[in-house]
Formats: structure tokens, C-alpha cells, sequence
């Protein structure tokens, strides 16, 4: 057993002693001190405030516009469901769902061609004789709303009035009554329509 401790060794001894003794847990060595916990408050609940106010809810601007359940497609509330316009790129998801059945294999490769790079509008920014993946494709298609990438995958598809062909049957077999593709960018082309009704039939697909 060593002696006990003497000198300046003994003097902090005693001061770590006197000033903290409370640190000192019996055999197992050092421990946290206590801090006293703040009781619950039973008041203490989160007010937002006002959350408008008062004032009535807009009228909507759409001319046309549905609220539906994606599920099971029941139908809440709708105004000119049947109404056709220009769909712009939500024809994209018709172009998906009409070209993916055809364009099977995601890692098949597709040759970009000068004519991707000129079509109007939203572009991914495909480079001519670059090839790239059918799921690069679809993403770019999908997720950026590039028309250079809806152009190509018609092109993979056979070309673009086989597509256009592919998509119209998509709709038939959807049974969507109000909606006639000529193209898969949805680029305003004459009698390019879709309805809100149809879109909710394709977004459901």
C-alpha cells in the first residue's frame, strides 16, 4: 500500500476536497454533480396565432381543375373537368407511360442527333453523337421536363410519329376521351389537347 500523499501533493488534495467534495463518488471514482430538472409546465402549449385573417378563400384562376383521391380516384371537387386545352409538358407522363413499354432495357444505348438539340424550349442539354442510357433518358425526361430527352426516346422508339402512334393507343387504352398527342414534349401543336380528367387518369396509371 503506498503511504499516504505529503507536501504540495496533500495541500491540493485537501483543496479539490473542500472546494468540491460533491465529485466524489465512493469507489467507483469521479461522477457528474447533480443539476436540478425544471418542472413540467402544464401551460405550456404551442399557439400558432390567427391563421388568416378572416377573409374568404380566392376563387381558383384555373379554367379548369380537379381534386381527386391518386388511390382509389374518387373525385372531390371539379370545375370543366372535361374541358381540353393545351396539356404543355404534362404530356410527358403520357410519353412515359406510352414509351416505356417499348424502351424495356434502361441500360440500352441511344445516339443523341442534332435535331435533339433543336427543339425548343426546356433542354437537359444532349450533345449530338453522345450516347446515352434509356434511363438517363426517362429521368432527364421526367424530373427536368427536357424536351431534347422526349425527343430522343421517340427517336429510340422508332421516331417520332411512332411514338405519337404509341402514345395515342397509351390513351385509348387508359380510356382517356379528351386527349389526342402529337408529340412527346408537348410543345403547342394544333389539336394537342388533354383535360384535367385525363391527367388525373394518367397521373393514377
Amino acid at each position: 500500500m503506498l503511504p499516504p500523499p505529503t507536501g504540495p501533493l496533500a495541500a491540493a488534495l485537501a483543496g479539490v476536497l473542500a472546494v468540491g467534495p460533491a465529485l466524489l463518488a465512493g469507489p467507483t471514482g469521479l461522477t457528474a454533480p447533480a443539476v436540478a430538472q425544471p418542472e413540467p409546465s402544464a401551460s405550456a402549449v404551442y399557439d400558432p396565432g390567427p391563421l388568416t385573417d378572416g377573409s374568404p378563400a380566392p376563387e381558383p384562376s384555373a379554367e379548369a381543375w380537379i381534386v381527386a383521391d391518386l388511390d382509389s380516384g374518387e373525385v372531390y371537387s371539379a370545375h370543366e373537368p372535361e374541358l381540353q386545352h393545351a396539356p404543355a409538358s404534362t404530356i410527358k407522363l403520357l410519353s412515359g407511360l406510352a414509351l416505356v413499354d417499348e424502351l424495356d432495357d434502361p441500360e440500352q444505348m441511344h445516339e443523341a442527333t442534332y435535331e435533339d438539340m433543336l427543339v425548343d424550349g426546356t433542354k437537359v442539354g444532349l450533345v449530338q453523337k453522345n450516347d446515352y442510357s434509356i434511363d438517363d433518358l426517362f429521368h432527364a425526361m421526367l424530373m427536368s421536363s427536357a424536351n431534347d430527352a422526349a425527343h430522343a426516346l421517340a427517336d429510340a422508339a422508332g421516331g417520332q410519329d411512332e411514338a405519337v402512334e404509341l402514345m395515342n393507343a397509351k390513351a385509348a387504352e387508359l380510356q382517356l376521351t379528351g386527349t389526342v398527342a402529337w408529340n412527346t414534349s408537348g410543345l403547342d401543336e394544333d389539336d394537342q389537347v388533354t383535360t384535367v380528367t385525363d391527367l388525373l387518369r394518367i397521373g393514377r396509371a
